[in-house]
């Protein structure tokens, strides 16, 4: 029995011995088990990206290296929405598959003359590592959603990579590996050597009529023999740790069917709020010398790009503009998981305009791209208390879509004077009232609510009037309208603007006998699990 158990521990070491060499050479002092490098001409293609099976793996960081004949190289790691929409329609080499010959793959056809943005100064990166020469970009996988890009800066070229799995004290592993596996051989050898000793002894023994019994093994023997059990323990150590070594595979993700939220959490809010501000007071600083509406380009849009441009013609005509900056804090961010971009987001902040008292508000934020800034879509004003965000973001579904158009028709019932929608601000009743009033000298007078975006096929697509994110229980609406205000005389009889600026800008300065208005109204909306709206916040802004 102990001459078997000598040659299979004889024979573990000298497997234990060779796993841990074969570590050695693979794994390296770096820890690391890298692919051949492979050289891969991109000829049109922009970049060269992971395709979902490469990356699906949990509890595993893979290393990449890289450099481009073109000179400057960069590297980066994202969530694949966000790197399909930054990508666009540029073509791209797809690397399909990673083995002993390298990487190889497949060219992804598109437009050869787009022109992508610079990707170092893209925000979306959850890693990113640039530079001339080699570059090296660690990409922690958790089994989530991941993608990395690599592609030349500047001058195109051939971009030459390597990827490779850092396995965590893989070299000091392998290196116990063969010390324990040379312990093993010599373990085995020696106990080996011990049994025929004891067989030699045991003829001589008998010669002179001589037994010995089960209870009369030399000690030395039985101590060996626990050396050989503590051995066989120890040698099977670092195999167990290696078992730890390997990577573990997940699920592959599918490109259609993923999904991420707008604004992850409140981090990320403050971050694109800040960068708003810093673009929103640039936009109010070049006003002054330019006076040209177009400053607003790619800081806001839908409404507040409307009020924006009013209140830049009147600037123009009077050639007055008051250099106000506005400081934003965020308080809260409610978001939904989107499938592609565009996607909005709501931000519950506090604004404040210098030398004013701050205001709190929600702001509808929306991106078109991931290389695209946030632009502010709405805002409205609120006195209570928001309700909590969703303790996680998740898709409006169609059935929360079909609630929302609901309550943001039913609202807009009310702007135009019917029953059974949702009661108005104080401040939004009042300034209905006034518009359709008949006062001396009118013969109508009247006030209609439409969606601001009319065009829009779809009222609940990220460009439309409606938006909405779910609630831990219900939803939170806000919906734009455009209200249309009419005031004709009876004859003789002749009316004004009372807005003197909307009169200039809109040329219905003066007396008239009839005189047309357009305000933006933005309303803010709750609705609970059993669809009782309730509105929360509004918003007001002339516009042209």
């Amino acid at each position: 029995m102990k001459k078997f158990l000598g040659i299979l521990l004889a024979l573990v070491g000298l497997l234990l011995t060779a796993a841990g060499i074969a570590g050695v050479i693979l794994i390296g002092s770096d820890d690391t088990i890298d692919s051949p490098t492979t050289t891969i001409t991109l000829g049109d293609a922009k970049a060269l990206v992971s395709t979902p099976a490469l990356l699906a793996f949990k509890d595993t960081t893979m290393r990449l290296t890289a450099e481009s004949t073109g000179g400057s190289v960069f590297l980066g790691q994202a969530h694949p929405i966000d790197a399909k929409s930054y990508l666009s329609a540029a073509p791209t080499f797809a690397v399909t598959k990673v083995g002993t010959s390298g990487m190889s793959g497949e060219v992804v056809k598109g437009d050869a003359k787009t022109t992508l943005p610079d990707p170092t100064k893209q925000t979306f990166w959850t890693a990113k590592a640039t530079g001339a020469g080699k570059q090296t970009l660690a990409l922690e996988l958790d089994g989530t959603p991941t993608e990395y890009v690599v592609m030349p800066i500047g001058k195109p070229g051939d971009v030459t990579v390597t990827s490779g799995i850092q396995i965590d004290n893989g070299f000091t592993l392998s290196i116990g590996a063969i010390v324990l596996g040379v312990l093993a051989f010599i373990a085995g050898l020696l106990l080996w050597r011990r049994r025929r000793a004891q067989l030699v002894n045991r003829q001589a023994a008998n010669t002179t009529d001589e037994t010995v019994g089960a209870n009369d093994v030399p000690a030395p023997a039985r101590t060996m023999s626990r050396i050989v059990g503590i051995g066989v323990i120890a040698a099977a150590v670092p195999t167990l740790a290696g078992c730890g070594m390997v990577p573990i595979k997940v699920d592959t993700w599918k490109g259609d069917t993923l999904t991420k939220p707008a604004m992850a959490n409140r981090a990320e809010a403050v971050a694109a709020m800040k960068d708003y501000d810093v673009r929103n007071n640039a936009a109010i600083t070049a006003i002054a010398k330019t006076f040209k509406p177009a400053v607003w380009e790619g800081v806001d849009s839908g409404v507040v790009l409307a009020g924006d441009r009013l209140d830049t013609r009147y600037a123009a005509l009077t050639k007055k503009w008051e250099v106000q900056p506005v400081t934003t804090t965020v308080k809260d961010v409610y978001a939904s998981q989107w499938g592609s971009y565009p996607m909005y987001a709501f931000v519950s902040a506090s604004t404040q305009v210098k030398g004013d008292e701050p205001q709190d508000v929600l702001v509808t934020m929306r991106r078109a791209s991931a290389a695209s800034s946030w632009v502010m879509d709405s805002k409205a004003w609120h006195d209570a208390p928001l309700p909590k965000p969703a303790r996680s973001a998740s898709p409006l579904g169609a059935a929360d879509q079909k609630t929302a158009m609901k309550v943001a028709n039913a609202a807009m019932t009310s702007l135009n004077g019917g029953k059974g929608g949702p009661a108005l601000p104080k401040q939004v009743t009042e300034y209905l009232a006034q518009e359709r009033k008949l006062e001396t000298g009118l013969a109508t007078a009247t006030a209609k609510a439409d969606f601001f975006n009319t065009t829009r096929p779809d009222q609940m697509l990220p460009d439309g009037s409606v938006r909405a994110v779910r609630l831990d229980e219900g939803l939170l609406v806000q919906a734009s309208y455009s209200v249309q205000s009419e005031q004709t005389t009876k004859p003789n009889w002749t009316t004004s603007l009372k807005d003197k600026k909307y009169a200039a800008v809109s040329y219905q300065e003066g007396d008239r006998t009839s005189i047309r208005s357009t305000m933006a109204v933005t309303l803010t909306m709750i609705v609970d699990p059993k669809g009782a709206t309730k509105v929360v916040g509004r918003g007001f802004q002339f516009v042209i």
